[in-house]
């Protein structure tokens, strides 16, 4: 009795699935496979005539410049098959079947529809998904792309800007000019290199601030029109505010010396002084010192900005 116990165990444990079997669970795989890829690259192209791209791939060179290839539609094809594939392996937890279940027999027809539905959904989910990664990735990289070279500009344009500024503080006006028109024609129009243009050329054209019949009034007021642009640029930028208010004072200055009509009234220098306190309002401490506005701290427009 024992004997034959063995050899019962011994027989179940020998015991080999038909080869008819295993055969039909690799036709059934191979169908689920197929009915996927079909399925998925389908959803692929409705997601792609929705959503057009170029679906632009760079492909590795040694020479250091990646050639680009387009693939449009296709590409939106290609992703849509490989995301149907990759979203079987979720299957049995959104959609309630599993590669394991269908291997033990040929699939029916309403396991292939799911399939199908699967594949869709999947392609055109996964075509929407790997595009806005994509795109978001290519912000991304233009983001760095665009603060490097922001550091690299600055890193040439922020010892010209200081040299600049030495110049000023030396009253070197012609030479800090110079360096200033070197910086707008090599980095372009900011308000600080507009307004250190102006502010040279102001100082140029009134050398002598106790003869104001002296003053070049072309030169104050190509100045005042750099500052003009420099507000343009910027409009929070107080310098531009304060030296077109000294500008202005300036040219009254020299319009009562002449005995003509002054192009700028004290309402005028008043309001362009209200902004440069209103966005630094230490000015009014300079105000206060300033050769420029002497003659007019003693108007009452002038005194109730500084009070």
């Amino acid at each position: 009795m024992q004997l034959v116990v063995f050899a019962q165990t011994s027989t179940a444990t020998l015991t080999q699935p038909p080869i008819d079997q295993t055969t039909g669970a690799m036709g059934s795989l191979l169908l689920v496979l197929a009915v996927l890829l079909l399925s998925g690259a389908f959803g692929g192209f409705i997601h792609g005539i929705m959503s057009p791209s170029d679906n632009i791939i760079k492909l590795f060179s040694k020479t250091g410049t990646s050639p680009s290839v387009a693939l449009g539609i296709w590409g939106d094809v290609f992703t849509g098959a490989a995301a149907s594939l990759a979203l079987m392996f979720l299957g049995k937890a959104l959609f309630d079947f599993r590669l394991d279940d269908l291997l033990n027999d040929k699939p029916q027809l309403e396991v292939i529809l799911r399939i199908v539905a699967v594949g869709v959904i999947a392609g055109v989910s996964g075509g929407a998904l790997l595009n806005n990664l994509a795109a978001k990735l290519g912000k991304l990289a233009a983001d760095v792309s665009s603060v490097e070279t922001k550091i690299q500009i600055e890193s040439r344009r922020g010892p010209m800007l200081r040299e600049a500024g030495v110049l000023m503080a030396k009253d070197a006006f012609a030479e800090a000019e110079a360096v200033y028109g070197r910086i707008l024609a090599e980095f372009g129009p900011t308000a600080e290199v507009l307004t250190g243009i102006g502010t040279a050329k102001s100082y140029l054209a009134a050398p002598d601030g106790a003869n104001p019949a002296t003053f070049n009034v072309t030169e104050l007021n190509n100045a005042l029109r750099l500052f003009k642009d420099a507000l343009q640029q910027d409009i929070k930028y107080e310098k531009a505010w304060y030296n077109t208010a000294a500008n202005k004072a300036a040219l009254l200055r020299h319009a009562k010396a002449k005995g003509i009509a002054p192009p700028f009234t004290i309402d005028n220098i008043a309001e362009d002084l209200k902004q440069a306190i209103a966005l630094e309002p230490t000015n009014k401490a300079f105000i206060r010192t300033d050769q420029d506005f002497a003659d007019i701290l003693a108007d009452p427009v002038i005194v109730k900005i500084l009070t």
